[in-house]
C-alpha cells in the first residue's frame, strides 16, 4: 500500500523480525481460541509498538498496515493496531487512510477473530462511522459494519455497537429499508462485555431505527422505537433522548391522531426534564387534536424555529394532511353521503377538486371506504361489508348468527334462573294468593247481589198472586 504523503513506509509490527512474528502468531493463536484476555494482551503490545513507530516518523508519514500484516490471517492483530493508530492518524490528517484500513478489516477480516476482540471492533466501528460520514462514504461503511455486526454478535438476538453505527450510516445514506430490516429482528439481549455495546449505542440504534421507520411512513413502529430510547436506562438525560421525544410526538400524531403518553418504564425525572424541552411540540399536538386546520397552521407557524432547529420541518408539514384525514374519517360516523364542496368547506380547502383528491388518496391507501360520484360531486361512505370479499362476508354473517344464538341461549338461561329463584317463587306465590282472595271477594259480592235480586223477584210474584 503506497503512502499518501511520501515514500516512507513503516511497519508498526514487522513480521520479518522475531518480535513481530511472535506477536502476530501469539495474537492469532489466542484469537482462534477465543480467550477473554486477548484484547488486553494484544492491545498492550500493539499500543506500544504503534506509538513507538509513529512517534519516530514526521507528521507527513503514514503507517502502512497492509504490508505489515495480512487479512484474514492476522485479523485480531490488525484490529488491535488499527484501534491504537486511529487517533494518531486522525490527528495527522490521514482520516481517509484509516477509513480504507477499517473497510478492509470489516470486509475481509476473519469473523472468528473479530468476535474475539469486540472492544476493538466497537471502537473502530464508531470511528469509521464518524469519518465515513465526513468523507461521503456512508454506504460502503454501512455494508462493511453490517458484516461486522453479524460477526461480533454473541447470538442473533444480541445488540452490538456495530448495529448502532450501521443504523446511523443507513439513515445518512437513505438506506431506510435496510435499517428497518435490521430493527425488525428480535433483540433480547445487550451484552457489553461480549459485544462492546454501550448505553450510547443502544440509544443511537433505536433513535435511527425510528428515523428510518418514519421515512417509510411506518408511524406506529417509529413511535415504538423512539419510546425505546426513553426507557433505556442511562445516568442522565441525553441529547438523543430529547431528540427522540420530539420525533415521537409528531410520529404519534401521524399514527394515532393524538400525542403519546410517557412510557411506564421511563423515569419521572426524565418526564419532567423533557416537558420543558418539547413544549413547542406539545403546543403543536394540542392544536392538532382540535381538528381545526386554522389552529394547526397557526401553531406550526409559531413554532417554525423549533422545528427548523430539530430538522423536523418536513415531518411537521405532513401534519396538515394527517389532520384532514382525521376530519374526513370523523365524518363517516355522521354522514352517509356528503358533497365534496362541503368537505372542502370543513377542511378549509381551496376547491371541491382538492377535497376529491384527498378522499381519493385515502381510499387508495385503504384508510377510507368510500365511492365518489364525480358528476354530482358526492362522496358516499361505505360500510365494510359493502366492499368485503364474499367469502369473508359469509364467515362474518355466520359468526354474527352464532353470536346471536349464543346470546339468546344466555338470555333464556338467565330468565329460567330468575323464574326459579326462591325470591321470585315467593313473590309469585304471594301475588297468586292475593289474586285468589280478590276473586273470592268479588264472587261473594256477586252472589250476595244475586241473592238479593232473587228475593225481590219472589216478593213481587207473591204480591201478584194476592192481587189475583
Amino acid at each position: 500500500m503506497a503512502s499518501d504523503a511520501g515514500e516512507i513506509k513503516l511497519d508498526p509490527v514487522n513480521p520479518r523480525t522475531e518480535n513481530g512474528r511472535q506477536f502476530l502468531d501469539t495474537v492469532s493463536r489466542m484469537a482462534q481460541a477465543d480467550l477473554r484476555d486477548l484484547h488486553r494482551y494484544a492491545g498492550m503490545l500493539a499500543h506500544k509498538a504503534t506509538l513507538e513507530s509513529i512517534s519516530r516518523v514526521g507528521s507527513g508519514a503514514v503507517v502502512v498496515l497492509g504490508e505489515a500484516i495480512s487479512l484474514p490471517e492476522h485479523t485480531a492483530s490488525y484490529a488491535c493496531i488499527l484501534y491504537t493508530a486511529e487517533p494518531i492518524l486522525h490527528r495527522q490528517g490521514h482520516t481517509a487512510l484509516f477509513v480504507r484500513f477499517a473497510l478492509s478489516l470489516f470486509s475481509e477480516g476473519d469473523r472468528r477473530q473479530l468476535r474475539a476482540v469486540p472492544a476493538f471492533v466497537a471502537s473502530i466501528a464508531r470511528a469509521l462511522g464518524q469519518h465515513a460520514r465526513s468523507l461521503g462514504a456512508a454506504s460502503a461503511a454501512m455494508r462493511a459494519i453490517t458484516r461486522a455486526a453479524e460477526a461480533t454478535a454473541p447470538n442473533p438476538h444480541c445488540l452490538t455497537a456495530c448495529h448502532a453505527v450501521a443504523a446511523m450510516l443507513g439513515c445518512d445514506g437513505k438506506h431506510y429499508r435496510e435499517v428497518c430490516a435490521m430493527a425488525d429482528s428480535d433483540i433480547f439481549e445487550v451484552l457489553p462485555a461480549a459485544s462492546g455495546c454501550q448505553v450510547e449505542d443502544v440509544l443511537c440504534f433505536y433513535y435511527y431505527a425510528g428515523v428510518a421507520y418514519a421515512a417509510l411512513k411506518k408511524w406506529s413502529k417509529a413511535t415504538d422505537s423512539f419510546s425505546m430510547v426513553l426507557v433505556t436506562p442511562s445516568a442522565a438525560l441525553s441529547a438523543v433522548a430529547m431528540a427522540a421525544e420530539r420525533w415521537r410526538i409528531l410520529c404519534s400524531l401521524m399514527a394515532a391522531g393524538k400525542p403519546p403518553s410517557m412510557p411506564v418504564a421511563a423515569s419521572q425525572g426524565m418526564a419532567r426534564s423533557l416537558a420543558d424541552d418539547v413544549r413547542p411540540f406539545t403546543r403543536i399536538a394540542e392544536a392538532f387534536v382540535t381538528l381545526n386546520p386554522t389552529a394547526l397552521a397557526e401553531a406550526l407557524k409559531a413554532e417554525e424555529e423549533a422545528l427548523a432547529a430539530s430538522s423536523l420541518t418536513g415531518l411537521a408539514a405532513q401534519l396538515h394532511r394527517a389532520q384532514q384525514a382525521r376530519v374526513i374519517l370523523g365524518l363517516t360516523s355522521t354522514f352517509v353521503t356528503i358533497t365534496t364542496a362541503e368537505i372542502a368547506e370543513k377542511l378549509g380547502l381551496g376547491s371541491a377538486a382538492d377535497a376529491e383528491a384527498l378522499v381519493f388518496d385515502l381510499v387508495r391507501a385503504g384508510t377510507l371506504r368510500a365511492s365518489i360520484d364525480q358528476e354530482r360531486g358526492v362522496v358516499s361512505f361505505l360500510d365494510d361489508d359493502a366492499t368485503a370479499d364474499p367469502a369473508m362476508l359469509v364467515k362474518r354473517v355466520e359468526s354474527l348468527v352464532g353470536a346471536a344464538a349464543a346470546l339468546a341461549d344466555a338470555i333464556a338461561t338467565r330468565e329460567r334462573d330468575v323464574v326459579l329463584s326462591p325470591d321470585c317463587v315467593k313473590h309469585a306465590t304471594m301475588r297468586a294468593r292475593g289474586r285468589v282472595s280478590a276473586e273470592a271477594g268479588r264472587s261473594g259480592a256477586m252472589a250476595a247481589a244475586a241473592g238479593g235480586a232473587d228475593a225481590d223477584v219472589a216478593e213481587a210474584m207473591r204480591r201478584s198472586t194476592l192481587d189475583m
